[in-house]
């Protein structure tokens, strides 16, 4: 979703589109579908829209107050992610990375992805911050999962040492509210996100300057990943859903703390 001056109000219902990049150095959004149309918001090269329908020139782009801007096609590259509260799905292919997680349905995780999703193209990244004026990776996580009743610690390398252990190198046991961390730019964990299934993830990236979606299997991303893991009320969530045990299995990582 793009900045509408909606800090304080994300959007609540479910909001449906495809991801598009902005493809030249700025672009304006409009009001309404003529150039001189009310200018609700101007993005940058490289910033991801969620794109809700087209007329002939414009994409219709869905706004942060779940209100309609317009922004010429011209500006934007579609990405074949097709995007909403409730996950996002890689419709260049179209099918899920587990056929297992398109079967569940878990209350949590929906509650998770949603309240994920409310920080999307909204909250700016912002090192140490924690509110949806600014916002860092694990503040992110922490939030996220803090909104659905869930406590994690504050930093990446803490949050790692919580829950269960799912297998790293087999995504197909990975499940959308799953907690995935990274070793960046440090030989200790600074990086983290949330998983939404499909084979992307959510996070406050510095590179994305804010609450962005990407796909796990991205080489940068694949090779930084250094563990996956499943929050206790997760487990108790999917056992409830699936009447019976969940893919994960209790361990802790032997990782040195820190502080991103």
């Amino acid at each position: 979703m793009s900045r509408s001056g909606g800090y304080d109000t994300p959007a609540e219902p479910a909001i449906t589109g495809e991801v598009g990049e902005i493809t030249t150095d700025s672009a304006s959004i409009y009001a309404g579908r003529e150039d001189y149309g009310r200018l609700l918001s101007t993005v940058s090269k490289g910033d991801q829209i969620v794109v809700t329908g087209q007329t002939d020139t414009y994409y219709a782009v869905a706004m942060s107050n779940h209100t309609i801007g317009f922004i010429l096609k011209s500006s934007v590259q579609l990405m074949n992610w097709q995007v909403s509260t409730s996950g996002v799905t890689d419709t260049t292919d179209g099918q899920p990375t587990s056929a297992a997680e398109s079967q569940i349905d878990c209350p949590l995780a929906d509650g998770l992805l949603q309240a994920a999703m409310n920080y999307k193209g909204v909250t700016p990244y912002l090192w140490g911050g924690n509110t949806m004026q600014g916002i860092d990776c694990s503040g992110f996580v922490k939030a996220v999962y803090s909104q659905n009743g869930i406590a994690l610690p504050r930093t990446a390398a803490d949050q790692s040492r919580i829950g269960y252990d799912v297998p790293l190198s087999d995504p197909t046991q990975w499940m959308p509210g799953d907690r995935v961390y990274f070793q960046c730019h440090h030989d200790y964990i600074d990086h983290t996100g949330m998983y939404m299934g499909n084979g992307f993830f959510i996070h406050s990236s510095i590179n994305h300057h804010g609450v962005d979606i990407d796909k796990i299997t991205e080489p940068y991303y694949w090779q930084h990943l250094v563990c996956v893991r499943r929050s206790a009320e997760m487990v108790a969530a999917l056992q409830t859903a699936t009447g019976g045990t969940t893919i994960a299995k209790a361990g802790t990582p032997d990782l040195e703390s820190s502080e991103e």
